[in-house]
């Protein structure tokens, strides 16, 4: 096949695709109207705007199809002349719908090549996306596995996929994390690993299947996305569908909300995200200020060399002084020795003594910390999840030469944060940013009562360009 003939057959494909998806919808979901279509249309405009490291062509032609199936579609119901309402089901409409629903079906997932399954659905989604960063899937599957995640010990869960004949269309988990209960004095399940394609029946049958299970087990509300603990992905994005995801963070279509609320949930929390740029000098002042800090209380950084000396020596006090700072914050719970141990196996393995910050008192001990990363955001689209066979290039490459620096972690022993050893840690990481050509950091979500953190930003060129959600609802018996 010629290239052209390549790119034709690849926008007949996608334009098609997307056609009959809009098409099915308008025809089965009555509360879905002209201005929902014209919403993603918008969306879909800044995205293909909005592109500063290429997407590359099979992306760019996917896209570029998804906006014709759009303009397409708006203008045919446009001509249909019935402006912004929802167009009346045909009878063969209405029996369509209820053909399936009755081919909708919830299945627990039972065994690993089915949570390998439920791993993978995403895909199904999102694949070629460029705002959407996959996990790794040996992460996911440690998370999520009953033998290799120390979360088990005190939480339970279990997981779904919803098929619709024989193809799966969906999938949620509900887990219900004890500590945290106990910690806030509530009685709640949570939900989280939610995905499902456009279609509100799918939406519904799944958080039905969650709010069943967690009122078989005595419980009274339901709240995420969230994970098993703060380290796993949480939040549901309801501003910035045309931002690019991290590491750390869900991304999901304008829908999921939209479909959330309509089935009675609300907010209980946000978390926001800005997008940093990184000063082209530290100002002299600062310098100076950072250097009085130093003298008067004899904090300095600790130049760590090696992983091993990190995880030996400092491992378990940077997260004692993590639970420590962090108590207070939404949703948290106390970490087991075993799940502290399989965090720092998981993450510190990754983390660069030049954006990995360690602040010691006079003697030495430790006393704050400040953990940035190279954004693995695009390495990660091309790994598509897997390390093998090129998947661990792409990741290396990008932790060699950053432009994009993701934020993670800044802790301070509580009797030391309004000595100054935030800023000292701030100005170091600033400059590690400079000298190794970062342009562009990502704050990664902070939560919206968080006033101290975001208080970090002042003085900064700055963009508040992302919003995400916990939803909760109360459960009726």
């Amino acid at each position: 096949m010629s290239t052209n003939g390549w790119r034709e057959q690849k926008h007949q494909e996608v334009f098609e695709s997307v056609l009959r998806g809009l098409e099915r919808r308008r025809a089965l979901d009555p509360g879905f109207e002209l201005s929902d279509a014209r919403n993603t249309l918008k969306h879909l405009y800044i995205q293909e705007g909005n592109d500063q490291e290429g997407r590359g062509e099979p992306a760019a032609i996917a896209l570029a199809s998804t906006i014709a199936a759009y303009e397409h579609f708006i203008a045919e119901w446009k001509d249909a002349g019935q402006g912004d309402s929802p167009r009346e089901p045909s009878p063969a409409a209405k029996t369509a719908d209820r053909g399936v629903a009755m081919s909708l079906e919830i299945r627990r997932v039972a065994n690993l090549h089915e949570l390998k399954a439920f791993v993978r659905f995403p895909y199904r989604i999102y694949s070629g996306d460029p705002c959407w960063v996959p996990t790794l899937d040996l992460d996911d599957l440690n998370t999520l596995r009953r033998d290799k995640n120390p979360a088990f010990e005190t939480c339970e869960a279990e997981y779904w996929m919803a098929y619709r004949d024989g193809s799966p269309v969906g999938r949620i988990a509900g887990m219900i994390n004890h500590p945290a209960n106990a910690k806030w004095g509530t009685k709640l399940a949570r939900f989280g690993w939610i995905d499902f394609v456009e279609d509100f029946a799918v939406a519904e049958a799944l958080l039905k299947t969650v709010e069943d299970w967690a009122r078989s087990k005595g419980l009274e509300g339901l709240h995420g996305p969230l994970g098993f603990t703060d380290f796993d992905r949480e939040g549901m994005l309801v501003e910035g569908f045309d931002e690019v995801a991290t590491l750390a963070t869900n991304y999901n279509r304008p829908y999921y909300p939209q479909y959330l609320e309509r089935l009675g949930y609300a907010k209980d929390i946000d978390w926001i995200e800005y997008q940093i740029h990184t000063p082209s000098v530290i100002p002299e002042k600062v310098l100076r200020v950072q250097e009085l800090i130093a003298k008067r209380s004899g904090i300095h950084l600790h130049e760590w060399k090696n992983k091993k000396e990190l995880i030996g020596k400092w491992a378990k006090d940077l997260f004692a002084i993590l639970e420590e700072t962090y108590a207070h914050l939404y949703g948290t719970a106390p970490l087991s020795q075993k799940q502290v141990q399989a965090y720092i196996k998981t993450y510190l393995g990754f983390v660069d003594p030049r954006f990995t910050k360690i602040v010691v008192d006079k003697e030495g001990k430790l006393i704050g910390f400040g953990i940035t990363m190279p954004s693995l955001s695009r390495a990660l689209q091309r790994a598509r999840g897997r390390l093998l066979p090129l998947g661990w290039l792409h990741l290396m490459l990008a932790l060699r030469r950053p432009t994009v620096m993701d934020m993670y972690l800044i802790a301070v022993k509580p009797e030391y944060q309004s000595r100054g050893v935030v800023a000292f840690l701030m100005t170091s990481l600033n400059q590690s940013a400079i000298d190794a050509g970062v342009k562009i950091a990502e704050s990664n979500p902070e939560l919206e009562t968080n006033v101290e953190v975001q208080g970090l930003w002042k003085g900064y060129e700055k963009r508040q360009h992302k919003r995400r959600r916990i939803y909760t609802k109360k459960l009726l018996p």
